[in-house]
This record gives structure tokens, C-alpha cells and sequence, in this order.
């Protein structure tokens, strides 16, 4: 089944969060957590999820403590947002969502995380083309991938993938 996929963050703010502060949904790991130098805020990165409904919302120090939990504190939903050409489903749109294509398309990588956000050219099938259009967007100013981008959305078309 797709992961749920969608560039998302969570704020979390109080007093004393610390630096190297780590923050699971269920068993996954944010792997991008941004606290403020004062403490009173982060920023998390959610991870994609293989499963919809609630998890476990976990905080731990920097040395693995547990600060706190909040049992079903997050809510999964396929709510079919997502940003085309961010196939490794970081966030961003860089080299790596190229390489993934590429590798994919090859046969020697796995499959993106959601097929649709590696149709860069959103023509219902993924292909080299995609790698290369962009590619050629990164790094040469071609053409953009086709919409939801360069804000997350929907998917125009109704296509298959």
C-alpha cells in the first residue's frame, strides 16, 4: 500500500525543549527536528506512515530518555495531498528525488515513496523522461513538474498511479 505521504510539520512549543530533541510517530522518527536556541519551540518534519489512523506521539532527549507521550496524540489520513517531484517524500525537491527516479526507472532502486509525485510530467506512467525533466528543471531552467507544484495539492488528473 502507498505510504502517506505529504510535505507536513508539526510546531511544538513550551519551555526547556532541548537541543537533539528526538520525536516518534509510533515507531517512526522524524528525521528533521529544529528547536529554537531558547528552547521554546521546535519544528518536526512528519514521517511518512505505511498506516492510516492514530499513533503514539513520543518525545525523547537527545540521550534517548523518554520526556513525554501522548498515547494516539497523531492522526494519519490519506487525504491525497501531496508535491509532485518530491519522491523521496522529505519536503524538498532536489538531486536525491532524481536519483530516485533514475534508479527506479532502472530497476536497481526502490519504489518511491508515492508513484504520482514521481510522474514529473503527470502523463499517468514514470520514466526516465521524468528524471531527466527534472533534472533539467534543477539545474537548467526547464520546464517545472506539472501541478500539484510548487505548492502541495491534489492530483489534477485522475491517471492510475
Amino acid at each position: 500500500s502507498d505510504l502517506i505521504c505529504s510535505p507536513t510539520t508539526m510546531l511544538v512549543t513550551g519551555a526547556g525543549i532541548p537541543e537533539g530533541l528526538q520525536v516518534f510517530f509510533g515507531d517512526l522518527e522524524s528525521v528533521n527536528v529544529q528547536v529554537l536556541p531558547d528552547g521554546t519551540m521546535a519544528t518536526v518534519r512528519v514521517p511518512a506512515s505505511p498506516i492510516t489512523g492514530e499513533v503514539d506521539l513520543r518525545f525523547l532527549d537527545a540521550a534517548g530518555t523518554e520526556l513525554a507521550v501522548f498515547p494516539g496524540g497523531f492522526t494519519y489520513f490519506d487525504d491525497g495531498i501531496f508535491l509532485r517531484g518530491d519522491v523521496t517524500c522529505d519536503g524538498l525537491v532536489n538531486i536525491a528525488d532524481v536519483a530516485m527516479i533514475a534508479a527506479y526507472v532502472a530497476g536497481s532502486g526502490q519504489a518511491p515513496v508515492l508513484l504520482d509525485s514521481a510522474d514529473i510530467d503527470d502523463n499517468g506512467v514514470v520514466h526516465i523522461g521524468d528524471a531527466v525533466q527534472l533534472a533539467t528543471w534543477l539545474f537548467d531552467g526547464g520546464a517545472p513538474p506539472a501541478p500539484p507544484f510548487p505548492s502541495p495539492g491534489p492530483d489534477p488528473t485522475p491517471d492510475g498511479l
